[in-house]
């Protein structure tokens, strides 16, 4: 990771946002933040469909139908971002594509409904290409941001605290507005004292810059919090769901209308203080988390200790063909 670092061949893109649209774009040039990258030909993988911002049908930006969605954030994803961490808006996307423009849908009856990832956009895409599931689009494996939350680790746990701050430093730099950096990066990273704060400093910190990429799960095993960090959701989707706890000041209506493009969404009412009809006309609203938040979301969030199914088992026809040389491990 130092000689990644050391070498000067590869940075951080300028902004959060532009790392995905040079992705959606198939613009990953040697010496940007995107290091490796598992390639699809043509009509191979899927990224897009699972990831993607959901879109109903065709249009503009789509020469299909229902595409996208196939994966969503947790409901508390977005209340765990500070307000003003510019990754957030960036990964947790409220609205869907129909009829070319963009849609609010909430009764959650399937995956697509709620909130949906946002890293993956058919509308960042060069040209209208997908005809089928397949996409064919890369998908990111490891960014410079990655080696850097990875290097702040491994010194932190070699006992360089300080050390880990000036990598840590150069993410969240990334992540927020010139004008609060020396209260929400300077200030913060100050704050921090001795080792295990900041451990959880980058525990954390992971979780935002590195949401919806496929890392998290294997983050938390290796940590030992799964179970821990999936019980803690749980039990913020109740509390978000009903308001109370840290969620008590959330507002409960969300407003939506278009703005003069008449295909993009403005909101009002995520934020907390957003409380109240916002001035002008054309506004919508839904109370929000009791649509995306029923109560069957938290009960099968999951069933039995995430701790005692840390793996993917092996399915019963490939164990009915091996004459019971094989067998499913940790109680499944």
């Amino acid at each position: 990771m130092e000689d990644i670092i050391n070498s000067n061949s590869c940075k951080l893109e300028g902004t959060f946002e532009e790392v995905f649209i040079k992705n959606c774009q198939d613009k990953l040039e040697a010496g940007g933040e995107s290091l490796f990258a598992i390639p699809f030909a043509e009509g191979r993988g899927r990224v897009m469909q699972h990831f993607a911002v959901y879109h109903y049908d065709r249009s503009k930006y789509l020469d299909t139908t229902n595409k996208g969605g196939q994966n969503v954030p947790t409901p508390t994803l977005y209340y765990d971002y500070d307000e003003d961490d510019l990754r957030r808006d960036v990964t947790c996307v409220p609205y869907k594509w129909q009829g070319g423009v963009q849609v609010v849908r909430t009764s959650n009856t399937t995956n697509q409904e709620g909130w949906n990832w946002g890293k993956y956009r058919y509308e960042w895409t060069a040209a209208v290409r997908l005809v089928t599931g397949d996409d064919g689009l890369n998908q990111m494996y490891i960014r410079y941001a990655d080696v850097l939350l990875m290097l702040a680790e491994v010194i932190n746990e070699l006992g360089d605290s300080e050390g880990a701050k000036t990598y840590l430093k150069q993410v969240r730099r990334r992540a927020f507005p010139a004008e609060v950096q020396a209260a929400k990066v300077d200030a913060y990273l100050e704050s921090l004292t001795g080792k295990e704060q900041v451990f959880q400093a980058i525990v954390e910190e992971r979780k935002f810059e590195l949401a919806g990429e496929m890392l998290r799960k294997q983050d938390l095993i290796r940590w030992n919090m799964l179970g821990e960090k999936m019980a803690e959701t749980k039990q913020k989707m109740t509390d978000l769901r009903s308001y109370q706890g840290v969620y008590r000041d959330v507002p409960q209506a969300v407003y939506y209308r278009y703005l003069e493009d008449e295909e993009t969404l403005e909101f009002y009412g995520f934020n907390r203080g957003e409380n109240g009809q916002p001035s002008g006309e054309g506004w919508e609203s839904v109370n929000w988390q009791k649509a995306v938040i029923p109560e069957l979301r938290i009960t099968r969030y999951y069933l039995n200790d995430p701790d005692s199914r840390q793996f993917w088992p092996i399915f019963q026809s490939d164990l009915d063909n091996q004459l019971g040389y094989l067998v499913n491990n940790y109680g499944y």
